[in-house]
């Protein structure tokens, strides 16, 4: 932990552990007295971002609070971005049970900004039970409720960006297993072809999450809770839905070495989104032909590509090396079809 604690890109992160020093920052953040109890590090990429949990009593409430810190400055647009979701229907009184967790406030000094951290189970525990299946029409609402929230922003993640995404990760593993690099290539020539179908099929863009899968959506009774949105921006609502369903295949692979064992929660998932789909657009595009089906495609796409980018994932960690080549047999027979 000592070694952990000496990161020259966080030289406060020694004191942000300090809960005497911390109860004064927290204090001063959240404009009230609070007594911090403990300051646990939950989370550290050295010269990048750490994140903590304090336990705090404020008046005489006990809460937990989630300090995120990131190296290279304090991130304000996170914060304000979740700041406008939770007060645009996002918060935990909506009656839908679809919210983010509460900003608190901002530690400048610290690079650090506040958030309430929540309570529930995450959803990727939930795959294949009875439960999860009940939830994914919930969890679809959840997505198609932040797709639909019209906030605007200034990030955006084009085609372009994810295809380059996806050359940086192919010729990484092209170094590290020389004997798939022309299979890999091949896979990238695939990739750019459907990059170009993305482009053609002029997708509206709106406010995606862009990191969309089961770890993301803690399961507190009958409420979600949407987690980690540092990187929301503007781009095409198949992202998510692909990145959700390709994330539940690959999943499916290592727990029960078949991708399509857990079709049934992804049906769940995905229809009744689509469904809510069709009927927004129908009210709000009379006129619209073939709206739907350009999602359907789309979504398709970034399924597979989100698949293609997990053989890269799957190679880096080691206890998943072993489903790596099946993941690109699978992407390969299954690009056959797209």
């Amino acid at each position: 932990m000592l070694a952990k604690l000496c990161d020259p890109k966080i030289p406060h992160l020694p004191e942000a552990l300090n809960c005497n020093i911390a109860q004064l920052k927290l204090s001063e953040a959240l404009a009230q007295p609070v007594q911090v109890s403990s300051a646990q590090l939950l989370r550290h990429k050295e010269g990048r971002r750490a994140l903590i949990a304090y336990q705090v009593s404020i008046k005489t409430q006990e809460i937990s609070i989630l300090g995120k810190i990131r190296a290279k400055g304090l991130d304000q647009y996170s914060y304000q971005l979740q700041q406008t979701l939770w007060e645009s229907g996002f918060s935990a009184i909506n009656l839908e049970g679809l919210a983010v967790p509460e900003p608190l406030g901002l530690i400048p000094s610290w690079e650090m900004w506040l958030q309430r951290q929540v309570p529930g189970i995450s959803l990727t525990r939930l795959l294949g039970t009875s439960v999860g299946l009940r939830i994914m029409p919930q969890v679809a609402q959840l997505a198609f409720k932040l797709h639909q929230s019209g906030i605007p922003t200034r990030k955006t993640h084009s085609i372009d960006n994810e295809l380059s995404i996806l050359r940086h990760r192919l010729d990484q593993l092209s170094q590290a297993c020389p004997q798939w690099t022309k299979r890999l290539e091949n896979l990238l020539c695939v990739c750019e072809r459907l990059g170009q179908r993305i482009s053609d099929l002029a997708l509206p863009e709106t406010l995606i999450h862009r990191d969309f899968y089961p770890d993301q959506i803690l399961v507190e009774g009958d409420r979600l809770w949407l987690v980690d949105l540092d990187l929301c921006c503007q781009s095409h609502a198949a992202i998510d839905l692909g990145n959700f369903m390709a994330h539940i295949r690959e999943h499916s692979l290592r727990y029960y070495a078949s991708l399509d064992q857990l079709e049934p929660w992804i049906d769940a998932f995905l229809k009744p989104y689509l469904d809510s789909y069709q009927i927004h657009t129908c009210a709000m595009q009379p006129h619209a032909v073939g709206e739907l089906q350009r999602l359907r495609t789309a979504i398709k796409i970034y399924t597979w590509l989100t698949l293609v980018r997990h053989i890269s994932i799957s190679w880096q960690i080691s206890d998943r090396r072993g489903w790596t080549e099946h993941l690109l047999g699978y992407c390969e027979w299954s690009a056959l079809a797209l």
